[in-house]
C-alpha cells in the first residue's frame, strides 16, 4: 500500500514533542494481524476516510488501476491506518502459520530520531496429523466458531495440542529501532 509516510512522521514528530504518549499493541497470526494505536491511553479509531468502500468497490470492478491507488491511498491521514501499515513493514509482522504473536510497543523521540521499543510472545502449535488421525476438527468449523476456540479439544475435552511458547519467535520480533530521522 503506497501510504503517505511522510504524513505519519509529521504526526508522530508534533504528537511527541507536545508530550504525548504513543504507544502500540499487535495481535498476529491465523493468517492476519491487526496493530491497535493508543494515544495517551486512549485506543484511536481505525479509519481509512470517506470513499474507502466506494474506492474498494471501484478498484474491485475496474481492475487495480495503479494510479488511481497510489493518489486515494497517499491522501489517507489516520494516525492508526497508518501506524498499522508502516510497523508491519519496518517489524515484519507475520501472519501465517500455526502461531500467535501479541505484542507491545512504545514510540518516543531520542534526540533527532522516533525510536520505537518493542516486545512480543509468540506462542506455536507444533500439530502434525499421524496417519490415523482425521483432520482438526477446526477445519469444519466457521469463521465464528474458530475465533472461540483456541485448539480444537480432544474427545476427552482437553487441548490435545496446546500451545508452546516460541522464545526464538518472540526474540526475533523485541527489540528497538529508529522509525524516522527528523531533520
Amino acid at each position: 500500500m503506497p501510504l503517505n509516510y511522510n504524513e505519519l512522521k509529521r504526526q508522530l514528530a508534533a504528537l511527541l514533542a507536545a508530550g504525548r504518549h504513543l504507544a502500540v499493541r499487535w495481535d498476529c497470526g491465523g493468517d492476519e494481524h491487526f496493530v491497535t494505536t493508543l494515544l495517551d491511553g486512549e485506543v484511536q479509531e481505525f479509519d481509512y476516510g470517506p470513499g474507502f468502500r466506494e474506492w474498494q468497490d471501484s478498484q474491485w470492478l475496474a481492475g487495480n488501476n495503479a494510479a488511481d491507488s497510489h493518489n486515494f491511498l497517499s491522501q489517507i491521514t489516520n494516525l492508526s491506518v497508518l501506524l498499522n501499515d508502516y510497523l508491519s513493514g519496518l517489524l515484519g509482522l507475520p501472519s501465517v502459520g500455526e502461531f500467535s504473536m501479541n505484542g507491545t510497543g512504545h514510540i518516543f523521540l531520542e534526540g533527532n530520531t522516533i525510536v520505537i521499543d518493542y516486545q512480543s510472545e509468540a506462542v506455536c502449535w507444533d500439530y502434525e496429523p499421524g496417519p490415523d488421525e482425521n483432520w482438526p476438527d477446526e477445519l469444519y468449523l466457521t469463521a465464528e466458531e474458530m475465533v472461540e476456540l483456541e485448539r480444537p479439544p480432544s474427545k476427552t475435552g482437553k487441548v490435545e495440542h496446546p500451545p508452546k511458547p516460541d522464545l526464538q519467535m518472540s526474540a526475533a520480533y523485541s527489540g528497538r529501532t529508529t522509525m524516522f530521522y527528523l531533520n
